[in-house]
């Protein structure tokens, strides 16, 4: 049951961090949003993962396993929901372009 707290919280963490991530740096440098998105959830949780190692250590070595499954997984569901609304909004742009020439 710990587990999937640790997913939903880690899918939510990423999903902000890789949202402020791509607006500030990663729309202004890569010119494909699919490659842009990927790049910022990657490094969203990349640095998820080495913020979690250093918080689960308690005292001792940089401890990243127990919790950084759940960051990698949530890293991928955060990726396949910022598919899913990059593809509908183009959709819904695609449409919307195609009703405005409908009624001219």
């Amino acid at each position: 049951m710990n587990l999937i707290g640790m997913i939903v919280g880690a899918t939510l963490a990423i999903y902000l961090l890789a949202s402020l991530l791509e607006w500030a740096l990663f729309k202004r440098i890569v010119d494909s949003p699919e490659l842009g998105k990927g790049l910022s959830v990657g490094f969203a949780a990349i640095l998820a993962i080495i913020l979690y190692g250093f918080g689960n250590a308690d005292g001792g070595p940089w401890n990243p396993l127990p919790g950084g499954i759940a960051y990698v997984v949530g890293g991928a569901i955060a990726f396949s929901v910022m598919l899913w609304q990059y593809n509908r909004r183009e959709e819904a742009l695609e449409e919307q372009a195609t009703m405005h020439d409908t009624f001219e």
